[in-house]
């Protein structure tokens, strides 16, 4: 599933800390994948368990010096975000790197999507990443 690094040094990343939200599937279980070649701890964000629990299997299997771990966070919830991030520093001691790779969609002709859509969307893409970087 994951490929050795191209273009970038086996160490660029040793030693520090990458948080992925939206870790546990698709490009951002990719990007954390890639971190991990390149030397990086990575933590694994999303709010589902089971699909954190199979992207963190999926990551140990790649060789790297780095260590794998993941926690439940929600970017829509602040308390959630709070609870991952202060497990991660208290784990891992810091977190270095944030990849805010979790988002949604609504797919809609603007023209029909309803409100609550919208909010839910703007609430994901925007507020959910404003609060991850913040926390």
């Amino acid at each position: 599933m994951f490929r050795d690094p191209t273009i970038f040094r086996a160490d660029l990343f040793k030693g520090q800390v990458a948080f992925v939200t939206g870790g546990a599937t698709g490009i951002g279980l990719h990007i954390a994948g890639e971190l991990r070649l390149l030397g990086a701890h990575v933590v694994l964000g999303s709010r589902n368990a089971e699909k954190l629990e199979a992207g963190q299997a999926q990551l140990e299997a790649v060789e790297g010096p780095g260590r794998v771990a993941h926690h439940v966070c929600n970017i829509r919830d602040s308390d959630s975000i709070a609870a991952a991030v202060d497990w991660a520093v208290e784990d891992f001691g810091r977190i270095d790197l944030l990849v805010n790779n979790a988002g949604g969609q609504f797919p809609s002709p603007v023209v029909a999507m309803p409100e609550k859509g919208w909010d839910a969307v703007i609430e994901t893409n925007l507020t959910g990443t404003f609060r991850m970087t913040q926390a």
